[in-house]
């Protein structure tokens, strides 16, 4: 490896985060900026707002202000990162065995949503144990928030459960209540059946509120189907928005529906499980994908030879 080989992706993000701490920037600035700066070619829209939503996702409070045509990017906030003393680990994990142990669901569950965003921004010792959830860390996170609102608002729900053994399940009805038993989190979920079903939390790999007459989601306008790799998901949970159509087990594969407002979202998706998705049923989402791939690989190719 040469000395001055640079890593491109941390490179962009570094360039991004120069010109906004000088001030808010236009996306033609920021390009210019990258290319002048940074020597950085080829810099799309696309490209931009994905790093955009990296730092965001990091920490970064970045928000855009202006007319639609002409907007800028601002630079809000920036992650700080504190460390923790002796004293402060203690206190908080007093509050999370309490919680955990002796309150109830609502508790438990602000309690560790606080805690998440704690450890986002802290430094500690590992001995502490402040930050291990032990089962809760195996619940899919967008699952859990997504029935807690529908358990507040007694929304009508489709859940997708996974029993330990057997196939993947469709199951509408509304939840009653929340249960922990052995410090595993259950829900109590009645059927359109009147069906009390109790069904552990870290078993549920997706959850939607639907419309029980039509059996539909509720204020959907993009779906979209994709052929996946069956072992992808059994190492990586299901997005609250996503369902199972059909299974192949001969095949390995999946037939997985997305229903989701945002197509910038599902193309987000689709490329996140890589060479895992085998083929999508939208034409037209289809060549756009290609496009990004093809304009990635023609940027990295082009800066190997810079």
């Amino acid at each position: 490896m040469k000395d001055n080989t640079v890593l491109l992706t941390g490179l962009r993000l570094l360039a991004v985060l120069h010109i906004l701490h000088n001030g808010d920037a236009t996306k033609q600035e920021v390009a210019d900026f990258r290319k002048e700066k940074y020597g950085i070619k080829d810099y799309s829209p696309y490209t931009l707002q994905l790093d955009v939503n990296t730092l965001i996702k990091s920490g970064f409070k970045i928000v855009r202000t202006g007319a639609r045509d002409s907007f800028k990017y601002v630079l809000k906030e920036k992650p700080v990162f504190q460390k923790l003393n002796k004293d402060e680990t203690f206190y908080l994990k007093t509050v999370k065995n309490a919680a955990f142990d002796l309150l109830g669901c609502d508790e438990m569950y602000c309690v560790y949503k606080f805690l998440n965003i704690v450890e986002k921004y802290s430094r500690y010792d590992n001995e502490a144990d402040v930050f291990n959830f032990g089962f809760l860390d195996r619940i899919n996170k967008r699952v859990w928030d997504a029935i807690y609102e529908f358990a507040k608002n007694k929304n009508g729900c489709k859940i997708l459960y996974a029993p330990p053994k057997g196939l993947l399940q469709e199951i509408f009805g509304t939840i009653s209540d929340f249960v922990i038993r052995n410090k595993k989190v259950y829900i109590n979920f009645v059927t359109t059946d009147n069906i009390m079903l109790t069904i552990r939390l870290d078993n549920i790999k997706a959850a939607e509120v639907v419309d029980f007459h039509t059996k539909t989601p509720v204020k959907i306008k993009n779906r979209v189907q994709y052929k996946v790799k069956r072992s992808f998901y059994e190492k990586n949970p299901f997005l609250n928005v996503e369902k199972v159509v059909s299974q192949d087990f001969e095949k390995n594969e999946l037939v997985v529906e997305i229903n989701e407002d945002s197509l910038f979202f599902i193309k987000q998706r689709i490329l996140s499980l890589g060479i895992n998705c085998k083929s999508i049923d939208n034409a037209k989402l289809k060549e756009q994908i290609k496009t990004t791939l093809n304009k990635t690989l023609e940027l990295y190719e082009n800066a190997q030879h810079d």
